[in-house]
């Protein structure tokens, strides 16, 4: 099977401790954020979308589009944190040429940074506002093996001895938006 150009990866396994509800189930007014976000994902150009969650969602988020997976994250990879959401969901992926992974906690994105990141050059890209990196991220199929191999998170993986990572300028501070807790919440 050719590969295809991209699969989105939406991490939203984790146990939203400082928000103290589900992050994956935020509606800020497009319905829940791992939907929004993985509809965001595909629309960008994203053959493919998988969305890592935890087993106690698997009766309120279901995959309703044929592009669309719903992985349920084992709690031993969840232990290792969203690096163990991105080794599930890597496993899980068709074959593709690199994966934008989208923490959910980042929705508010916008599908033109998410394009931009797709159009870019490199192995590994991050988007940059105002002079500093945010999310998503790409990440080329060659840096599988370093995934299911556990490095300690992704942070890791972009810093490690040797590696390029090609900052990618986009004008959405969004992309720094990282919705951890209630007072990040729009309005809030």
């Amino acid at each position: 099977m050719d590969p295809v150009e991209a699969v989105g990866l939406v991490l939203a396994a984790g146990d939203s401790r400082r928000m103290g509800r589900e992050k994956a189930l935020l509606d800020l007014g497009h319905g829940p954020a791992w939907a929004w976000l993985a509809a965001k994902l595909h629309e960008a150009g994203c053959a493919r979308v998988l969305v890592a969650i935890p087993p106690r969602l698997a009766d309120r988020v279901c995959a309703a589009e044929p592009w669309l997976e719903v992985v349920e994250v084992e709690d031993r990879l969840r232990a290792r944190g969203p690096i163990g959401s991105l080794a599930a969901l890597c496993r899980r992926s068709p074959p593709a040429r690199g994966w934008l992974v989208a923490p959910v906690d980042h929705p508010l994105v916008a599908v033109a940074t998410l394009r931009a990141l797709l159009a870019a050059e490199g192995e590994l890209r991050v988007p940059v506002h105002a002079g500093r990196r945010g999310h998503p991220v790409w990440v080329g199929a060659g840096h599988g093996p370093a995934i299911l191999a556990g490095p300690a998170s992704l942070r890791e993986l972009f810093r490690g001895a040797g590696v390029e990572v090609a900052e990618v300028p986009v004008d959405d501070p969004a992309v720094l938006a990282n919705l951890d807790r209630p007072e990040d919440l729009p309005g809030a």
